[in-house]
């Protein structure tokens, strides 16, 4: 049967689903302007993300009216689309206006924000030449609660069978993540919360989304080196603000380290860090309960709170 364009619109309305009732408010460079019916909040089916993951993105958050560390994602978010060779569809700071924007018409102050940059539509091929131009989306959704606010006990983590991405990949954020859904998938699967990879040499390297680390039986609080994992922006807030747990003793030391299965096991605390679980306390890796010691645990949540809601150097107010 062939719709018209008055019978599209009225089916999507009639097919609106409860869990759209989140997305608050898209911009899109395609019509540049802002919706808030999610009925119309859709990419181009030949746009090259949507068919080859051909673009890159980024997702924060703001908490009460301000936006944490949106400088440093924007950074990442230029570096991710350099490496691919997507030119920016605006300036930088056009772009940091225009989420501002996004998200006083989602008429909220606190909202997970999803930045994508696309190569654009233009063919259903892998040529990126056949786009004219890249184009920007940004997604204002109704924010979820922490990971330990809804699981106070910890975290379930197992070892993933999934293969490292190369670090080429590893090292930005571009829009073809299946080797992070099925991270997540094989950890749901196994009843677990996360799985995290290992290099080729048995070494930690990061989660579906979040980046690991240990505090080891003498306090250091160690990340895996750089080379083969996404650089986080909340685990270098949190080395960052650590440097304070140094000097009033609680650490010993903050840097990165390769992080075998031996240390993990011999580890007073394994911790998860990210955007959305903020810092994540392990209680159980592939089977063996770590120790009870959250110490280290409390502290940098205390620490990473007080940056995220009072922290001026890293909030953009978005009133």
């Amino acid at each position: 049967m062939r719709l018209t364009r008055q019978q599209v619109l009225e089916r999507l309305d009639a097919s609106k689903k409860a869990y759209q009732d989140n997305y608050l408010a898209m911009y899109s460079s395609l019509v540049d302007g802002i919706i808030t019916d999610p009925a119309l909040m859709s990419i181009p089916l030949d746009d090259h993300l949507v068919h080859r993951g051909d673009g890159v993105f980024e997702m924060f958050k703001c908490v009460d009216g301000g936006i944490y560390n949106l400088g440093a994602h924007l950074d990442r978010l230029m570096a991710s689309a350099r490496k691919i060779g997507i030119v920016l569809p605006r300036p930088v700071n056009e772009i940091r206006a225009l989420v501002i924007e996004t998200i006083q018409v989602a008429g909220v102050r606190d909202g997970a924000i999803r930045t994508f940059v696309s190569r654009g539509p233009g063919s259903f091929g892998v040529n990126p030449y056949d786009c004219p131009v890249s184009q920007l989306y940004v997604m204002v959704s109704r924010p979820v609660p922490s990971f330990m606010t809804l699981h106070p006990h910890g975290a379930v983590v197992i070892s993933s069978a999934v293969a490292l991405k190369p670090p080429f990949f590893a090292s930005m954020k571009n829009c073809n993540y299946l080797p992070n859904v099925l991270m997540k998938k094989e950890a749901i699967d196994a009843g677990a919360d996360f799985s995290v990879g290992f290099d080729a040499d048995g070494n930690l390297a990061e989660g579906a989304t979040e980046n690991v680390g240990i505090v080891t039986a003498a306090g250091a609080l160690l990340c895996p080196e750089l080379d083969q994992v996404l650089t986080g922006t909340t685990m270098q807030r949190v080395l960052a603000l650590a440097q304070d747990l140094v000097k009033d003793g609680t650490l010993t030391q903050v840097g990165y380290a390769p992080i075998s299965r031996d240390a993990l096991q011999q580890a007073r605390e394994m911790l998860i860090f990210g955007t959305t679980t903020d810092v994540t306390r392990v209680s159980r890796f592939d089977g063996y309960v770590l120790p009870a010691d959250d110490a280290v645990f409390k502290a940098l949540s205390q620490c990473l709170l007080a940056d995220i809601h009072h922290g001026t150097a890293h909030r953009t107010p978005i009133d």
